[in-house]
């Protein structure tokens, strides 16, 4: 059982906890779960758990990364039984792609196959989710677009789609990522360049129903070159 002096713990010990954390501490984050549901659901840890990543949220950018991942990941296994996720969640997930995006991605992913409810948590970072269907992907194909999306917008130089990234994408769905990739000569011809604002905002135009045809005139992989989250300056 949970002792009452950890739930009860000083926001100074909540801070050395954090700063001093390491495997050996992570029995006091797991989730452990009495295989029970409803009113006769018990996870020992639960209470401080909350606590802490409640406590943690307005410095998470300088929280242990593997204390980031295992509140994140703790956290979103609670959903098989509870049938909810801690609300703040997406800000660890989002934390976990804005350190190091390649490497905590499956963990990202991981994440939202608890429940509906860890899903639609953790989607609030919906370019994550894009990114992750180009990685499923090997890195060689951009994912069909939605209903709502019947353009697929490939930008011609870094500056605008770096504009688009951090002021636009990371407004909307909580974070930016800059993509570059080749795509063989001859196959572009095919398309005008649009100009839609300023000297830097070219543009092409492919029409969903041609974006299988164009992902197989890439050449190589695509590259996730910059990311931006709201946490950065």
């Amino acid at each position: 059982m949970l002792t009452t002096d950890i739930i009860t713990m000083t926001d100074q010990e909540l801070q050395v906890f954090a700063d001093n954390y390491n495997h050996s501490d992570f029995d006091k984050i797991r989730y452990d779960w009495n295989g029970k549901y409803g009113q006769e659901f018990q996870d020992n840890n639960y209470a401080f758990r909350m606590k802490l990543c409640q406590f943690l949220i307005p410095k998470i950018d300088k929280v242990n990364i593997e204390l980031v991942r295992d509140l994140y990941a703790e956290t979103t296994k609670t959903s098989e039984a509870t049938f909810s996720i801690y609300t703040d969640i997406y800000i660890y997930a989002q934390e976990l792609l804005r350190r190091d995006w390649k490497k905590y991605l499956m963990d990202y992913m991981q994440g939202g196959t608890y429940g509906m409810d860890s899903y639609l948590g953790i989607g609030r970072i919906e370019i994550g989710k894009e990114v992750a269907l180009i990685e499923q992907s090997g890195w060689t194909k951009f994912p069909p677009r939605l209903p709502e999306q019947p353009i697929f917008y490939p930008v011609m130089n870094e500056e605008y789609a770096i504009q688009i990234a951090r002021d636009w994408n990371v407004a909307i769905s909580g974070a930016g990522f800059v993509t570059k990739f080749s795509v063989k000569t001859e196959y572009l011809k095919k398309f005008d360049k649009q100009n839609v604002g300023g000297q830097i905002h070219n543009e092409l135009w492919v029409p969903a129903e041609k974006l299988e045809e164009f992902n197989s005139n890439i050449v190589g992989k695509i590259e996730i070159i910059k990311s931006f989250y709201p946490t950065d300056k």
